[in-house]
C-alpha cells in the first residue's frame, strides 16, 4: 500500500486505532508498522470515532480478533516456571496459620517441606483470598485471669446507675512531658519539598516522662498528682490520704457508701493501705487483674495524654 492513502477501505480494527490515536493526540496521522503509513482523513477519523462504540458493543471484532477460550485461558495460566507453592500448598499453609503455635508463613511453609521466601508465601496467600492484618494489643490473660474477669462482670451485671455512681475510679499511668511514643504522619504531595511542620522533633531520651496518680467518679473529675520516683506503699497512703477524703467531699456523694476501686498492685493491697480504706469506710471492688480494659478512667487517660504536655 503507498504512503498517503487517503479514504480507502480501511479494516475496522485499523480505523479504531486511528480514532484511539485522535482522542490521545489530537492527530490525524498514525503510523501503522511494518513497511507502510496511512495517512487518515479527517472524515475517515470522524467515522471512526463514531463506528468504535458500535464496533465494541457488536460482534463484528470477532471476525478480526480471535479470542481465547476458557480452555485456552487455563493453558496459557499454566505456562512459564511451575510454581512454588500451589493452592492447595497454601490452603495447608492457611490451616497451620490457625494454630496459635505457628508464629510466621515462612515457618508454616517449612512445615509442609516448602523453603521459599516470606514473599513467595504472601503471594500464595494473597492468591486464595487472605490478607494480612496487624495483630490488636491486648494483656495476656492466663485461664484464671480469664475466669476472674469473667466473675467480675457476672457479679456486677445487675448494678444500677445508681450503683455505678458511687464508684471511685482511679489509677496511675505514664504521661511524656513532650511527645508520645507513637508515630505521627503528615500528608503531601510527591513532589513537595519538606516543610518545618513536615517533622517531628526530638530530644534525648525522648523528653522525658512524669508518672501521675489520678481518679474520677459519675460526680467529679479528681486531682492528678505527680509520683516522684518509684512510688511505695506508704506513697501510695499518702497521696490517697492527702487527696481522696477532699475529693468525697467536693462531689457531695448521695450516699455515705462509696466503693473505692483500684488494680491489685501490690502497693494498693498493702496492708496500711486495707486498713486506712476501712477506717475511712470506703468499700473496695475486688478487681480481676489484667483488666485495664475494664477501666473507663483508661478513656480518661488518653484525653490527658493527647492534649499535650504536662
Amino acid at each position: 500500500m503507498s504512503q498517503g492513502v487517503r479514504n480507502t477501505f480501511i479494516p475496522p480494527p485499523i480505523r479504531m486505532c486511528a480514532a484511539l490515536h485522535f482522542f490521545a493526540t489530537g492527530s490525524f496521522h498514525k503510523d501503522i508498522g511494518l513497511d507502510f503509513a496511512i495517512s487518515f482523513s479527517r472524515s475517515v477519523v470522524c467515522r471512526s470515532v463514531r463506528e468504535v462504540a458500535g464496533i465494541l458493543e457488536s460482534k463484528l471484532m470477532q471476525k478480526w480478533v480471535k479470542f481465547p477460550s476458557s480452555q485456552e485461558y487455563d493453558e496459557i495460566e499454566q505456562r512459564g516456571r511451575p510454581r512454588l507453592l500451589s493452592d492447595g500448598d497454601a490452603r495447608q499453609i492457611e490451616r497451620l496459620l490457625h494454630n496459635k503455635d505457628t508464629k510466621t508463613p515462612k515457618n508454616a511453609a517449612k512445615s509442609i517441606g516448602k523453603d521459599v521466601s516470606s514473599w513467595t508465601v504472601r503471594r500464595a496467600l494473597n492468591r486464595i483470598g487472605l490478607v494480612a492484618s496487624v495483630k490488636k494489643k491486648k494483656p495476656a490473660l492466663s485461664d484464671r485471669n480469664v475466669k476472674r474477669r469473667l466473675h467480675f462482670c457476672k457479679t456486677h451485671k445487675n448494678w444500677t446507675v445508681d450503683d455505678w455512681k458511687r464508684v471511685i475510679w482511679s489509677d496511675e499511668t505514664k504521661v511524656n512531658r513532650y511527645q508520645s511514643d507513637g508515630k505521627e504522619y503528615y500528608w503531601h504531595r510527591p513532589q513537595e519539598r519538606i516543610q518545618k511542620h513536615h517533622v517531628k522533633e526530638t530530644m534525648k531520651h525522648g523528653g522525658g516522662s512524669i508518672m501521675v496518680w489520678g481518679c474520677f467518679s459519675w460526680w467529679n473529675i479528681g486531682p492528678l498528682v505527680r509520683i516522684q520516683g518509684i512510688m511505695k506503699k506508704e506513697d501510695y497512703l499518702n497521696i490517697l490520704q492527702t487527696n481522696l477524703p477532699e475529693f468525697v467531699d467536693e462531689s457531695a456523694y448521695p450516699t455515705e457508701e462509696v466503693v473505692f476501686q483500684q488494680d491489685g498492685d501490690p502497693k494498693h493491697t498493702a496492708k496500711i493501705v486495707k486498713s486506712w480504706l476501712q477506717n475511712q469506710n470506703f468499700g473496695t471492688m475486688e478487681w480481676p487483674a489484667q483488666s485495664p480494659d475494664l477501666n473507663p478512667i483508661e478513656n480518661l487517660w488518653a484525653i490527658v495524654k493527647k492534649a499535650g504536655s504536662i
